[in-house]
């Protein structure tokens, strides 16, 4: 996150990310991404801003402007339980985007998520990415085992349906 331009100018541009009036947040929004990928600082806020059904497009244009090294810090989002669980939810999306091996990388490293739609969608990631780009890897074993934890939570709870409906 090295690269920063005038702190005053994200003191001005960052709270109009998150006006409540649409048209500021995409007037700011443009803003940032006319910077290109000069200034790091904006990131996080445009992290968040995927959470924002209005503006997550915008925003994810912007963050794909930045390229390949903002895969780690978007990495550091997704993993992070702390973080907002729809912006979680919305980053394989974004990763996928992002056509490389990090991206790869990062989007099995979801897969054991504790969260099952983030575990579906970052198996989506894989699956469209490895169409994509077929000569990027992953360790078949991360997504057996995964597959193997939810074949055995469908059988249990399919057996918990039995004992309560079918047999009383």
């Amino acid at each position: 996150l090295g690269r920063i331009a005038n702190p005053r100018f994200h003191q001005l541009v960052i709270p109009l990310l998150y006006d409540s009036n649409s048209d500021v947040a995409e007037a700011a929004l443009r803003t940032v991404e006319r910077l290109g990928a000069s200034d790091f600082l904006f990131v996080p806020t445009l992290v968040t801003l995927l959470r924002n059904r209005k503006l997550k497009s915008g925003a994810r244009e912007v963050l794909l402007g930045y390229g390949e090294e903002v895969l780690d810090v978007l990495a550091n989002f997704l993993r992070s339980p702390e973080e907002d669980i729809w912006v979680r939810r919305h980053l394989p999306a974004t990763v996928t985007l992002i056509p490389s091996q990090n991206a790869m990388d990062i989007l099995i490293g979801a897969l054991p998520d504790p969260d099952g739609f983030i575990r579906y969608k970052a198996l989506s990631a894989v699956s469209r990415l490895h169409l994509e780009r077929p000569e990027l890897t992953f360790d078949a074993a991360a997504i057996e085992k995964v597959a193997l934890k939810e074949s055995t939570r469908h059988f249990e709870l399919l057996s918990l349906r039995y004992n309560l409906f079918e047999k009383g």
